[in-house]
C-alpha cells in the first residue's frame, strides 16, 4: 500500500476509544477537511461495529464499507480510493486484536455508549467533535452515535466543549439541563445539581423550565426543594481540581465531604446515627494526601468517632456526657 493510501490505525484506535490527545484529535480533523472518505469512516466502523456483535467477518465490514461510498456525492468519491484488501486487512487486524470489541466503552442500547467511571477513579474523554470531558469517580456519561453534542450524565464532569454556532452541546442530568455553543464548565450531578463556569456562556435549566445564564466565574446550584437556583460568584478553577486529584471543599455539608471521600478512595463508609446536618467543611487537600489523614482531621474538627470494620469505615457522632 503506497503512503498516499495509508491510514494511521492507532490514530483511529484512539478516536474511537475517546483517549486521543488534543494533537492526535488536531490531526484527524485536519484528515478529514483533505479527504471526505475520513470523516464518514469514524462514524461508519460505529455503525458496523454495533450490528456485528456476532457476524465480525473483516470481508462483510469492507464491502458494506465499498457499498457505503458508493452513496457518497462523485466530488467526495474522486479524491482518493482505499484498497479493498487494505480495508479488509486492517479491519481484521482491529478485530485479532479484540478491539472491535470496544471494551471501554459499553453499549447500553444498540446506538448508545456509555462510559463509566468507578470509585477511586478518573477519565478523560474525547469525543469526536474535541470536546474533552474529565469524568469524575463514581460518575456516568452516555450519548447517542448519532447525536455526539447531547449527553447525559450522572455524577461530576467538566466539560471543555469545542465550539460550533450551528451546533449547541447539550448536558441533561436527572433534574437539569445544561446548554452551550462553546465554553468549559464543571457540573455536579450526585444529589443537588450545581454547574461552574470556567469559560464562555451556559443556559441552566431545571426540569421545570426555570432557567439561568451564567457566565464565567459564576457558579448555580439548583434547589430542588425550593425551586430555585442559588447564584454566586466565585473561583471557577477551584471547582475542577478534582482534575489533578486535589479534594477541594467550600462550605460543603459534611455528608456531602463523607460522599465524596468514598468515592474518591473507593471505599465505602457508614454514618451512624446523625451527623452533620449543620456541619459544613471548607478545606483543600494534596493530591497524595491519604485517607487517614483526611479522617483524622475530621474526627478532631467535628467530634467525631472514626472506626473501621469488615472493610467498612464507621463515623459518627461522639456521645456528650450528661
Amino acid at each position: 500500500m503506497s503512503k498516499e493510501n495509508e491510514l494511521d490505525w492507532s490514530l483511529i484506535h484512539k478516536i474511537m476509544d475517546g483517549n486521543a490527545t488534543q494533537g492526535e484529535t488536531a490531526k484527524w480533523e485536519a484528515l478529514t477537511k483533505q479527504q471526505a472518505e475520513y470523516a464518514a469512516l469514524i462514524p461508519w466502523l460505529r455503525r458496523v461495529q454495533a450490528e456485528q456483535q456476532d457476524t465480525t467477518s473483516p470481508y462483510y465490514a469492507m464491502d458494506a464499507w465499498q457499498d457505503f461510498r458508493t452513496k457518497l456525492p462523485v466530488k467526495q468519491r474522486t479524491i482518493r480510493l482505499w484498497p479493498k484488501a487494505a480495508i479488509a486487512a486492517a479491519i481484521a487486524l482491529l478485530i485479532s486484536a479484540g478491539w472491535w470489541l470496544y471494551p471501554s466503552a459499553t453499549k447500553t442500547i444498540a446506538a448508545q455508549v456509555t462510559y463509566t467511571v468507578p470509585n477511586g477513579q478518573r477519565k478523560l474523554i474525547t469525543l469526536p467533535d474535541s470536546t474533552q470531558i474529565w469524568i469524575n469517580a463514581g460518575s456516568s456519561i452516555k450519548w447517542k452515535e448519532d447525536s455526539i453534542r447531547e449527553v447525559y450524565l450522572e455524577g461530576e464532569g467538566f466539560f471543555d466543549v469545542r465550539k460550533d454556532p450551528s451546533r449547541p452541546f447539550i448536558v441533561h442530568t436527572p433534574e437539569a439541563t445544561i446548554r452551550v455553543l462553546g465554553t468549559s464548565f464543571n457540573i455536579e450531578a450526585y444529589h443537588q445539581v450545581a454547574v461552574t463556569v470556567a469559560t464562555g456562556k451556559v443556559q441552566f435549566s431545571s426540569k421545570g423550565g426555570q432557567s439561568v445564564t451564567l457566565t464565567q466565574n459564576q457558579r448555580a446550584v439548583w434547589m430542588s426543594e425550593t425551586g430555585e437556583f442559588q447564584t454566586i460568584q466565585t473561583d471557577a478553577s477551584s471547582y475542577s481540581e478534582w482534575r489533578k486529584g486535589i479534594l477541594q471543599f467550600r462550605d460543603e455539608p459534611l455528608l456531602n465531604v463523607i460522599g465524596t471521600l468514598e468515592r474518591r478512595f473507593n471505599i465505602p463508609m457508614k454514618v451512624i446515627g446523625t451527623i452533620g446536618e449543620d456541619q459544613y467543611c471548607t478545606a483543600r487537600f494534596a493530591a497524595n494526601e491519604p485517607l487517614e489523614n483526611i479522617l483524622e482531621s475530621m474526627r478532631h474538627i467535628y467530634g467525631l468517632t472514626i472506626t473501621k470494620k469488615e472493610g467498612t469505615i464507621l463515623i459518627q457522632s461522639r456521645q456528650k456526657r450528661k
